[in-house]
């Protein structure tokens, strides 16, 4: 069984999760049960697993959108207003079609929990959108104007709005085209390295979670655990070269090694 963090460093935790359980009313089984995983200050994780195991209900239970049955889950932050310093990246990009893209990007800061208190100038509105990717240009097209690959980095910049110090994603390249995914995982990664936000990724894709992790943790059974942890050697900062280098392959097979000696669960949940 794995220890809590397998990071090879001593930063402290950004999360830690002790004996967490999750039960669903009326479930015969729970989906998490005596689930430990400390998650490092300042780490990309990504977190892989057989469908139904339960990788995006964990990350919702991250972002204090589902709550525990049981054990602990603690948020190590300085921060008094930790929960609204989690910026969270979903499948879909989930704009609202009669807002603009600066008016979407804005969201956030209308419905959180300090609404009115925090105003972003339209500069920084475009600086956020030249981050992604985007133009200053596009920040008034409504998301019809905007194609999927566009319309997720615009997704990606209004996570970043609030000025998060943890950024979750889930899944947020499954639906766009195989060429412009390898180009975002490009793009968010360097982001990282510029942004230095913990940040967890919740993806199917192998080659992506090694790709962009510099650790890659793996969830299965029933209910689901942490069966294994697996530190990237891959330099920090990434380039399309890193995907043919011998490194890259190792950690492949590492992942792939364990993930094939993973229990599935006993029943698909629908659940990522």
């Amino acid at each position: 069984m794995p220890s809590p963090s397998s990071a090879s460093d001593k930063r402290p935790p950004a999360f830690a999760l002790r004996n967490l359980e999750l039960r669903f009313s009326g479930a015969e089984r729970p989906v998490f049960q005596n689930l430990c995983l400390d998650v490092v200050d300042g780490e990309f994780l990504s977190i892989v697993g057989p469908s139904g195991c339960g990788k995006s209900t964990l990350l919702k239970m991250l972002a204090g959108l589902l709550m525990p049955s049981g054990g602990e889950l603690n948020r190590c932050s300085s921060s008094a207003d930790s929960l609204s310093r989690i910026g969270f990246v979903f499948q879909h990009p989930t704009l609202l079609p009669w807002r603009t893209a600066l008016d979407n990007l804005l969201l956030p800061l209308e419905l959180g929990p300090d609404a009115g208190e925090r105003r972003l100038s339209r500069t920084e509105c475009e600086e956020l959108l030249l981050q992604v990717g985007l133009t200053a240009a596009d920040a008034d097209k409504r998301p019809s104007e905007l194609s999927g690959g566009m319309q997720m980095r615009l997704s990606l910049a209004r996570a970043l709005a609030t000025g998060p110090d943890v950024l979750l994603l889930d899944e947020p390249f499954a639906a766009v085209d195989d060429l412009l995914r390898l180009r975002l995982q490009e793009d968010v990664r360097q982001l990282y390295e510029r942004k230095h936000l913990t940040t967890i990724l919740v993806t199917h894709n192998l080659h992506e979670a090694v790709f962009m992790s510099d650790r890659v943790v793996v969830l299965g059974g029933s209910p689901s655990k942490v069966v294994d942890s697996i530190s990237v050697s891959g330099p920090r900062s990434r380039s399309a070269e890193y995907r043919q280098s011998p490194a890259f392959y190792n950690d492949l097979r590492s992942v792939t090694a364990a993930l094939f000696r993973t229990p599935v669960s006993g029943k698909e949940s629908g659940d990522a």
